[in-house]
């Protein structure tokens, strides 16, 4: 029998990492993450399962998708990455329903975190015995750090993995500290993927993933629509928002949303027969005619750019987005199927072959 193991690393290299503005009771907690959790209760995730975007039919047949589900269902999308039973010690004292929302495209090994941390900053920790996976309640194991926030089955807090894609995290993450988040929420920053993953009440979770969009869409230049500069036309965008194509593909996640045109997770040929392939999702016809023509509207902005700085046009938010350089050195996914730079790649290698074959 394999013998009991409590998965305390993560916690412990949370602790590691301080907020940054300090700690005050009345505020959340900011901490940084070197990377996601790839090691479970025994051995490491498999990587199959872990590297593997899910597309979003996927993420909703999980319950993954911000729907309130029963704790032990998240507990049973842990286990299935280890191949393992889900257990509830104590169920009697651990129930109730929790929400977690993950993106179109988040790998295993996001959803793995993102459904830890979930527990972790309720007051549950993953225990791994035999071959169950069991979640307990952190205050009656002493071995792990006291909790900040003991299980309370009567308030359970959401989750939401944001992407961050082109914009710097800090004035996301002050702004999440002092203006929006609760006293019991944590956000967490993994700094080299640009991903925030944000534990707090269902209102809090809403403003930060409407402020992220609002930044995603300022940063290209679009102004939320109903705001008084939407009437303004259109602005010169950050030079980081225009760094590669699949920034404009993350700003057309958040123009989407804004705009309340949805994505489907299956082809549907009444409600959702046009695909959109980067992002591995479906769009009703209209959806589709709307973000084409704002995608040839932004593939125009870096014309404007150079008008603009011509002019003598100057950025007044330059802290809003990461330089190019500073995007070259992480590893950010900005939530698409693949990567594009992966899919040219493939497709010089593919002509290669080709002209070798002729």
């Amino acid at each position: 029998m394999r013998p009991h193991r409590l998965i305390a690393a993560l916690a412990v290299g949370l602790a590691v990492f301080p907020a940054r503005s300090g700690v005050a009771a009345d505020r959340p907690a900011v901490h940084e993450l070197r990377e996601f959790l790839a090691r479970g209760a025994f051995t490491e995730l498999k990587r199959e399962l872990a590297q593997r975007p899910l597309s979003l039919a996927e993420i909703e047949k999980d319950g993954l998708d911000g729907r309130p589900r029963p704790v032990l269902d998240i507990l049973e999308t842990m286990a299935r990455y280890e191949k393992l039973n889900a257990k509830i010690a104590e169920p009697l004292e651990v129930h109730g329903e929790m929400s977690v929302r993950l993106t179109p495209n988040t790998t295993g090994e996001e959803a793995y975190t993102a459904c830890f941390l979930a527990f972790t900053y309720n007051g549950l920790a993953v225990s791994g015995q035999g071959k169950d996976l069991v979640l307990v309640r952190s205050e009656t194991r002493p071995e792990l750090p006291s909790p900040k926030r003991k299980w309370d089955a009567s308030r359970i807090l959401g989750t939401r993995l944001l992407r961050l894609g082109y914009l710097a995290p800090d004035p996301i993450l002050r702004r999440y500290r002092e203006e929006i988040g609760t006293a019991e929420g944590h956000a967490i920053i993994v700094p080299k993927a640009n991903v925030v993953i944000a534990i707090d009440t269902e209102p809090a979770l809403e403003k930060l993933a409407t402020l992220v969009d609002e930044e995603t869409m300022a940063a290209m230049g679009a102004a939320p629509r109903h705001s008084a500069a939407a009437a303004e036309g259109l602005r010169p965008p950050s030079a980081g928002a225009m760094t590669s194509r699949a920034c404009v593909h993350f700003y057309l996640q958040a123009f989407a949303r804004r705009h309340d045109i949805p994505m489907f997770g299956t082809l549907d040929p009444q409600s959702a027969p046009k695909s959109y392939p980067e992002m591995n999702v479906w769009l009703s016809q209209r959806g589709s005619v709307t973000l084409g023509q704002e995608y040839r509207r932004v593939m125009g902005l870096p014309a404007l750019a150079r008008e603009a700085a011509a002019a003598g046009w100057v950025d007044p938010r330059p802290d809003r987005v990461l330089t190019p350089a500073q995007q070259r050195r992480k590893e950010i996914r900005f939530g698409l199927a693949s990567s594009l730079d992966e899919d040219r790649a493939r497709g010089r290698t593919t002509r290669k072959s080709t002209r070798r074959k002729r």
